[in-house]
């Protein structure tokens, strides 16, 4: 049943893996069984649809905020690694839309060439998608980091560091 977890063993087919992918996946003490999208559906397509229906009307719009700057950490940053969208080392700045093309382009080389990097296809299709639920326009820019002044981050520093920020900004 979509939206809950899944027992031991059973099987979890995803239209955001290939066709000929079947695997074991271990999360949190469970084993799921991982296979793919049926042959013959374009890999980025069909995984948009569906993680366009998982996050519909479950994802909060804060219009205040779209015009601000952004940082993004963690999650995004790994996965724009990943991509090579940025260099490990030194972050960089990518828009949302920069992210739906190398969804893309890493979808269609998952169809050509299935297993370098089974979940990356995926990763990629949910963060365009997931930021464009949050009402940001394919041209907003983000700023990657890894390290603020030598220190690693996380994504919910990032947020907590937004928000002081915010807060500062609103008492001036």
């Amino acid at each position: 049943v979509e939206g809950q977890a899944l027992n031991d063993g059973e099987e979890l087919v995803t239209p955001c893996l290939t066709p000929e992918l079947e695997m074991d996946w271990k999360h949190d003490k469970i084993t799921y069984k991982l296979k793919g999208q049926k042959a013959g559906e374009l890999l980025f397509e069909s995984c948009s649809n569906r993680v366009t229906k998982m996050l519909y009307n479950k994802v909060h719009v804060a219009k205040e905020i779209l015009d601000l700057e952004f940082y993004a950490f963690s999650y995004y940053y790994d996965r724009a690694v990943d991509a090579e969208l940025i260099d490990k080392k030194r972050g960089g700045s990518l828009t949302v839309g920069d992210f739906e093309t190398a969804a893309k382009r890493v979808c269609k080389t998952a169809e050509d060439q299935p297993g370098k990097n089974p979940f990356l296809c995926m990763d990629l299709t949910y963060i365009f998608v997931l930021l464009q639920e949050l009402g940001f326009q394919k041209s907003k820019v983000f700023q990657l980091a890894q390290k603020i002044d030598n220190v690693e981050t996380s994504w919910a520093l990032g947020a907590i560091l937004h928000y002081i920020d915010s807060l500062r900004v609103l008492r001036s």
